[in-house]
This record gives C-alpha cells, sequence and structure tokens, in this order.
C-alpha cells in the first residue's frame, strides 16, 4: 500500500478535511465529527461536514456503516483512510515551518 499523494494534496489544501480526517479516528456520526473538528477549526459547519464526508467516500477515505439510515449514520476511515491520516499526523506542521513530506519508493 502506497500513500496516493493526489489525495494526500487534496486533503492538505482543504483545513476543513484536514481537521475532519485527523478526528476520525473510530466509528463516528456526523454530530461527533463536527463538535470534534469545530474545537480546531470553528468555520466548520454541520454542512460542511456532510459534504466533506460525501466526498471522503467518493474517494475512497471513509465509508458509511449504515447507509440506510437517515440519522445517526456511523462513518469511518477506509485503509486508505488511516493511511492518509497517519501521514498527516505524523506530519504536523508548525507554522511558518512547510511541509515535510518523505517519498519513499
Amino acid at each position: 500500500h502506497k500513500l496516493d499523494l493526489v489525495l494526500y494534496s487534496w486533503i492538505l489544501r482543504g483545513s476543513q478535511r484536514r481537521e475532519i480526517i485527523k478526528v476520525m479516528n473510530d466509528l463516528k456520526i456526523p454530530a461527533q465529527i463536527f463538535h470534534e473538528a469545530q474545537q480546531h477549526n470553528p468555520k466548520i459547519t454541520r454542512n460542511s461536514v456532510s459534504d466533506v464526508l460525501r466526498s471522503f467516500q467518493g474517494k475512497n477515505i471513509a465509508r458509511c456503516l449504515n447507509p440506510e439510515e437517515k440519522k445517526g449514520r456511523l462513518y469511518q476511515l477506509t485503509a486508505n483512510g488511516q493511511m492518509l491520516r497517519n501521514e498527516l499526523l505524523n506530519t504536523a506542521v508548525l507554522p511558518g515551518q512547510g511541509y515535510k513530506l518523505e517519498i519513499t519508493e
């Protein structure tokens, strides 16, 4: 399994995407994801969480385990999403430092 640099770059470019993937460490419903991510980025709205989750599903970063439910849908990262999240957490950036990305072949 190799890190998908296109997806990784896409996550890095979106401050909301970054915060949302960071808090997805377990099975969670959108309300939990919203409350946790909002502590790091107050601009995050419930709608933006839904939009990001939808795009994460489309890009095989996360999956919904009970899509037939209207409320209380459970989301979790795929193996691909887990790898992207780990890379993001391992390359935490201090302001002004830029991104450190080691590409290993």
